[in-house]
């Protein structure tokens, strides 16, 4: 992480071919891959933005680089979301439990299925697979490599949350429109009450004159 932060604050270039830059840029390639990996399985903008960063200067393949970009995004939209659900009083709100990811546990914007048959967000359990030897965070059983896209469950996901919002936003603007309602039926009234009491003053009034 040093090295690779060093690097980015001077002007550097691979432009020799040498077995020893080579063997160096294949190891910082490696650090720089494990930091991308281990940031987008979080949530913290800044880890994940500097992990990018490092990732630039040892030129990851963009195909990483990419993944990242629309990791940074998604995180992005949590945080929007996640504004939005406090603002509506949300912010306790229980998701299922299968929207969780057994290994950060926290809930999965890229789920897939293992060779397991259980659901991991992909960052997290592709940086298993990545270990000698992979074993299943669950079962414990030999993990093979291939990963399928849980669609169904990341839908379910984005479905169930946006459905919540909603009905909270839709609640939220009943109540406001209530909360206006009262507040004019109670200005009527006290007009009302103000016109009967000047009305009964100046009766008193011209009583009073008669006499």
């Amino acid at each position: 992480d040093t090295i690779l932060t060093a690097l980015e604050n001077i002007e550097f270039s691979w432009v020799s071919n040498s077995p020893e830059q080579e063997k160096l840029l294949g190891s910082l390639r490696h650090q720089a891959g494990r930091l991308l990996n281990a940031a987008m399985v979080g949530t913290d903008i800044a880890t994940l933005e500097c992990a990018m960063a490092h990732a630039r200067t040892v030129m990851l393949p963009k195909e990483a680089l990419q993944a990242a970009a629309a990791r940074l995004s998604e995180i992005n939209g949590e945080l929007a979301r996640q504004a939005q659900r406090d603002a509506l009083g949300l912010s306790d709100m229980a998701l299922p439990e299968d929207f969780f990811c057994p290994i950060t546990f926290d809930k999965m914007h890229d789920p897939v299925v293992a060779s397991d048959g259980n659901s991991y967000e992909r960052s997290a359990i592709e940086a298993i697979l990545q270990c000698a030897n992979p074993l299943s965070p669950l079962t414990r059983e030999p993990l093979r490599h291939d990963l399928f896209a849980n669609r169904i469950l990341r839908k379910r996901i984005e479905a169930y949350e946006g459905e919540v919002l909603s009905i909270a936003a839709k609640a939220a603007a009943k109540a406001a429109e209530t909360v206006v309602a009262v507040d004019h039926v109670a200005s009527q009234g006290s007009k009302r009450h103000a016109g009967k009491s000047s009305s009964g003053d100046e009766y008193s009034r011209e009583k009073r004159t008669r006499r």
